[in-house]
């Protein structure tokens, strides 16, 4: 993935399964660095559908640096932040936070009030990036990936509460 100089060449536009697939497993690959890649296969492709919202950051030159996926897999008014994912090479430059923005307001339209999002707990800049905009911690699962990894649930409400700018 290129470097990409400026947020002002990058572009959000609703992900196209046949034009951008390709592009977001390859950013899932680079930034989870581990297996199990087919897992994340399967899970990428049930996007979008009417109770899911996809969303890729495209640079000037049509490359997919970066997308977001969130859900509602449940009765209630909550979703869920699936993936959060920019290329290494395009971080920094509020990319990530543009994408987490579009992905509330699409879930705003959707009805729905909250957004829960998971990380493991040694990601300490994901935890700080979340809580930057306002996610707060609602539980940390010991042990939840293996004996050593632990899992946080973080969570922020949808409305009347603005994403830091």
């Amino acid at each position: 993935t290129k470097e990409v100089s400026a947020l002002a060449e990058i572009s959000l536009r609703p992900y196209e399964p046949d034009r951008d697939f390709d592009a977001m497993f390859a950013i899932t690959r680079e930034v989870v660095g581990m297996a199990p890649y087919e897992e994340a296969r399967r899970e990428l492709q049930a996007y979008p559908s009417k109770s899911t919202t996809a969303t890729v950051a495209v640079a000037s030159d049509g490359q997919v640096v970066g997308f977001s996926t969130a859900s509602h897999p449940y009765w209630n008014a909550v979703a869920i932040l699936d993936y959060l994912a920019v290329a290494p090479s395009c971080r920094n430059q509020g990319i990530g936070e543009s994408l987490v923005r579009a992905s509330e307001q699409s879930l705003q339209a959707m009805g729905l009030r909250r957004l829960c999002v998971q990380t493991i707990a040694w990601n300490v800049d994901a935890l700080r990036f979340y809580e930057r905009l306002g996610f707060r911690m609602l539980a940390r699962l010991p042990g939840y990936f293996d004996d050593e990894h632990d899992l946080i649930w973080l969570d922020r409400a949808l409305e009347g509460e603005p994403v830091a700018q």
